[in-house]
């Protein structure tokens, strides 16, 4: 098993930095409707309606732990307890490859991820990669809403990994025992497709290196 520091991935010169959380409230993974902008159309005319998970982009000098507590915040109103994976529970995966790692910090009080993407970017003027550091937790408040993002999505392990095969649409998401909490009216024929956190959480179960236990 291959041996890493959290730091050699922070200090990463290729990749920029972003956090996702894997977080529940009693019912199966909670996930957030990311912002219009980054709505898009199927050939047909229906709204992509990407998912994924809390988190998002560091600021300076900020460290990981710190920006998730600080994006639970502001996403849903509440703070997240995150749970620390030590020793050999870390995932780290890239577009191709998937395998477990040993992971180990020198910060203080820092959290280790239970799973590390290294994310290819596309757009002009980034680096090339961004590694998001996907931790798991669960909510301190049991009142969660939706505050900068439109919607929370909340599904079990079998439902993800079915959307993960094939994205389905809001009415069929219900319909399959998903529950949408919106701020904003959703088309029934609107497609919900999970990204980011959401997919690597679904690779991962699906190649059997993550349970849904991880939320227990």
């Amino acid at each position: 098993m291959k041996e890493y520091k959290l730091e050699q991935f922070l200090q990463d010169s290729e990749a920029d930095l972003g956090t996702g959380l894997l977080a529940t409230r009693g019912f199966g993974f909670c996930f957030t409707l990311k912002q219009c902008h980054r709505w898009s159309k199927t050939e047909e005319g229906n709204l992509i309606l990407p998912f994924g998970g809390i988190g998002g982009k560091l600021e300076l000098n900020e460290l990981p732990g710190a920006s998730l507590h600080r994006e639970a915040i502001e996403e849903v109103g509440s703070d997240v307890d995150i749970i620390c994976h030590r020793g050999n529970a870390t995932i780290l995966m890239d577009s191709e490859s998937i395998e477990k790692i040993s992971l180990a910090t020198e910060l203080s009080n820092e959290p280790l991820p239970i799973i590390i993407f290294r994310s290819p970017r596309a757009e002009a003027g980034r680096k090339p990669f961004t590694n998001v550091l996907i931790y798991t937790g669960k909510f301190i408040s049991s009142e969660i809403r939706p505050i900068d993002d439109p919607a929370l999505i909340e599904l079990d392990t079998n439902l993800l990994l079915q959307l993960a095969e094939k994205p389905m649409s809001v009415k069929e998401f219900k319909k399959a025992g998903g529950k949408i909490t919106s701020r904003i009216d959703l088309p029934d024929d609107g497609i919900l497709k999970p990204i980011g956190t959401a997919i690597a959480a679904a690779r991962c179960l699906k190649a059997g290196l993550l349970t849904s236990q991880i939320l227990d």
